[in-house]
């Protein structure tokens, strides 16, 4: 979004950066922002679960190693 009135839905918040920094948040809405460069906007979805599974799920031996700053499970 490049510059004037911007719409947040309801499953999502908008972050205002001025200069690239946190300005605020704003909720479900129409609101209004400076110009690029010196605001934008980021919408992000805040009701939508993000899950990240490292591995294939299944349980498997423990690795060996000899270097002491990886912990052994």
């Amino acid at each position: 979004m490049s510059a004037g009135i911007y719409r947040v839905q309801p499953d999502e918040q908008g972050v205002v950066l001025r200069f690239g920094k946190w300005a605020d948040t704003t909720g479900p809405g129409l609101h209004y922002h400076l110009p690029y460069p010196i605001e934008s906007v980021m919408l992000p979805k805040v009701t939508q679960a993000n899950l990240l599974q490292l591995g294939n799920g299944r349980k498997s031996g423990a690795k060996e190693t000899d270097d002491p700053h990886i912990a052994r499970c």
